[in-house]
């Protein structure tokens, strides 16, 4: 329940600064946390069956963005956003009475596998939950709710490929 209301919590707070344009972009990021949590675990599922690993997974996507304090797609975008709002996220995890890796998972969830991010870190460096992270994140924000998954499902499916060994 404390899980889903800070999801609730960080989902509001993203789309925050999307009220003053038109209703299609101010769904465009609500429950995004909840989304990224659902494609992260269904991933989860393909590599691993072991509870304490889904836990895991689950607490961290839901939470993955805790950190955020401007806009969700500057905090995408924009290098700078990205690394204040892992490091952000990361105090805020390191406080609450979680698994001692979820905060490190948050640090590193937008560090690309071919470490041209923020921390150098680079392949199996990265926590493999942070991995999942990435593409379950790169795959929520490249989905548009307003149009159907299969006009859009080449564009995502090419997009993840032409990344692979990248991010």
């Amino acid at each position: 329940e404390v899980l889903l209301a800070l999801s609730r919590a960080i989902d509001l707070a993203e789309d925050s600064g999307n009220y003053d344009k038109d209703i299609g972009n101010r769904h465009r990021f609500q429950n995004h946390s909840r989304r990224t949590c659902y494609v992260a675990v269904n991933i989860a599922k393909s590599l691993s069956e072991s509870k304490e690993f889904y836990e895991k997974v689950y607490i961290a996507s839901i939470i993955h963005d805790i950190g955020i304090t401007q806009n969700i797609k500057i905090s995408h975008i924009n290098n700078e956003e990205i690394s204040k709002h892992c490091i952000q996220g990361y105090e805020i995890a390191k406080r609450l009475p979680l698994n001692s890796q979820i905060p490190e998972i948050i640090k590193y969830h937008h560090e690309n596998y071919d470490g041209s991010q923020n921390y150098d870190l680079k392949g199996e460096e990265i926590p493999l939950i942070s991995q999942i992270l990435r593409v379950a994140d790169e795959f929520e924000l490249a989905y548009d709710e307003h149009i159907p998954n299969y006009l859009q499902r080449d564009n995502i499916v090419e997009y993840i490929k032409d990344n692979k060994n990248k991010k």
